[in-house]
């Protein structure tokens, strides 16, 4: 559901439609919820009528995006990377790799990388060129697959091209 279709129904479903938010008050209610998806919306909405007599306030909605899970209450904890050396050639047991790529443009809109480095995330730094720029991989190893090392950073694999073209 969009931010409009939540507060119309929120009119529509609390206080015998009672309740017309003015244009300001719309304006803001629609700027507190742009935050959320349109499947978290329904969700919301969904404990909101649940818990909620009269229309819901932006803190009554705020308080049952918390309780779906929407809204971060606490930082995470933060958990140090430790890790063992290891025989890995690429990232020696760490696990998090370090990849420096050159970046050459092309005239017909596409733009060229090409590998320079690949080397354990840790290593003492090196100097870079204009051009180059830096990814971080995990592993193909098993260290890659320690929980200390965000999922959503892709796997090194050997069959990524060491020169890829990719459109601008």
């Amino acid at each position: 559901m969009t931010t409009e279709a939540f507060i119309d129904i929120c009119e529509r479903s609390f206080s015998e439609q009672k309740v017309r938010l003015g244009p300001n008050q719309r304006e803001i209610y629609a700027e507190k919820l742009r935050r959320f998806t349109n499947d978290e919306l329904n969700a919301i909405f969904d404990k909101v009528l649940e818990t909620t007599r009269n229309f819901p306030k932006i803190r009554d909605i705020y308080d049952a995006a918390r309780d779906c899970g929407f809204l971060q209450t606490e930082m995470p904890q933060f958990r140090s990377h430790d890790w063992k050396e290891s025989a890995c050639n690429l990232c020696h047991g760490e696990g998090r790799l370090l990849v420096i790529w050159q970046l050459a443009y092309e005239e017909n809109g596409w733009e060229e990388h090409r590998l320079k480095v690949i080397r354990p995330y840790s290593a003492p730094e090196i100097e870079t060129g204009a051009h180059d720029f830096r990814t971080l991989f995990r592993c193909q190893c098993s260290a890659g697959d320690a929980s200390t090392i965000p999922a959503g950073w892709p796997k090194w694999s050997t069959v990524i091209e060491p020169v890829r073209k990719v459109r601008a």
